[in-house]
């Protein structure tokens, strides 16, 4: 028997018996996918955030803290502590070889001046160039130094960016000794030429260049010890009076 087209079939009702049944499998079914969604999906990473940020330089500074305060006392401090004793057994009139004790204040020196380069390099790395020069500039100010201002001009970090600091900082520790200026400036560039261009200027009692020549050739002021690090740089030295007072020129390959 054919059916008649006309005849809409329906479909069979849910005895309502059933009705509470049929809706607990389908919330069942619904969680189901829905857990198996979650499982195929991996975990998020956590965002540590700034706080942790934070929390690892601030881990790290003190790391490096308790680094330099051992280096401190196992080394410079242990010469000192050594020769303070020699010259009080001296002048108790005790017989003490003070050539000894000179070498070991020898010894103490040297190691302090490593430290205190590593110290320059470790802000060099972590913070950058300009940072490193303001450091340099901070310490000079807090010894009574004058003030010190710092410009470092975009595109002057080069190959050379922990020569440039240790030559600031001498420069700087003999403005602070030497000068009797009111303010000092250091100015880093990069030229035209492709060169890094450092600049120390202070407004103080200034030198004849012959005078500066001649300080540096007999090792006076720390300038024979620069000019020799950056001659093997590849670089030059110059230094002008400028008004009152005097400027140090730097200049260094700025290739990589």
């Amino acid at each position: 028997m054919r059916e008649d087209p006309s005849v809409v079939a329906r479909p069979t009702p849910v005895p309502r018996s059933l009705v509470p049944l049929a809706a607990a499998a389908g919330a069942l079914a619904v969680a189901a996918v829905t857990r198996s969604t979650h499982r195929e999906r991996p975990p998020r990473p956590v965002d540590p955030g700034p706080a942790q940020a934070v929390d690892d330089l601030l881990r790290g500074e003190r790391r490096r803290q308790e680094a330099l305060a051992a280096r401190l006392h196992d080394g410079p401090l242990q010469g000192v502590i050594s020769a303070r004793q020699d010259l009080q057994e001296h002048l108790a009139g005790e017989d003490v070889d003070l050539r000894e004790t000179l070498e070991a204040l020898g010894e103490a020196v040297t190691a302090l001046r490593d430290l205190n380069t590593d110290l320059y390099d470790a802000v060099l790395r972590d913070s950058g160039l300009e940072a490193a020069l303001r450091r340099a500039a901070d310490t000079t100010e807090r010894r009574g130094g004058p003030p010190i201002s710092v410009a470092v001009g975009p595109g002057a970090s080069g190959p050379h960016d922990a020569l440039v600091v240790r030559v600031a900082n001498e420069l700087l520790t003999n403005v602070r000794k030497h000068a009797g200026a009111q303010a000092a400036r250091v100015r880093l560039v990069r030229g035209v030429d492709g060169e890094v261009h450092l600049s120390v200027t202070d407004d103080g009692v200034g030198m004849d260049p012959d005078v500066l020549a001649a300080a540096a050739r007999d090792g006076h002021l720390g300038l024979r010890s620069i000019t020799r690090r950056v001659t093997d740089a590849g670089g030059t030295v110059r230094v002008r009076p400028v008004g009152p007072g005097s400027e140090v020129e730097v200049r260094l390959p700025g290739g990589v």
